[in-house]
């Protein structure tokens, strides 16, 4: 996916230095129908999604095992900040800036 998204931002003009992509995962225990989103780390996906657990709910069952039910990834292109300036404009409400 993060091919594939890195491509398509290229095309539409943003460098790789330009790109952000953020990656997640909805983890949940066997047998469970619900799931917490857990941003990917390079290291353990179930030891991530305890810890998250943890947090979340206040208890985590180490001994359960973890699916993973969906991936998720988020591109975006950075762009610069659009500079605004503020020209000075009356008129009879009183009306003394205009912002573009």
């Amino acid at each position: 996916m993060e091919r594939q998204a890195t491509a398509v931002l290229r095309r539409e003009g943003f460098p790789e230095s330009k790109q952000r992509h953020e990656r997640s995962l909805a983890v949940r225990y066997k047998g469970q129908s619900f799931e917490l989103q857990i941003k990917t780390t390079s290291g353990n996906i179930a030891g991530a999604f305890h810890r998250a657990h943890q947090a979340r709910y206040g208890y985590a069952q180490q001994k359960n095992q973890v699916e993973i039910v969906s991936a998720r990834l988020k591109s975006s292109g950075l762009v610069e900040k659009l500079k605004t300036r503020v020209y000075p404009h009356s008129n009879s409400k009183g009306f003394c800036g205009r912002m573009i």
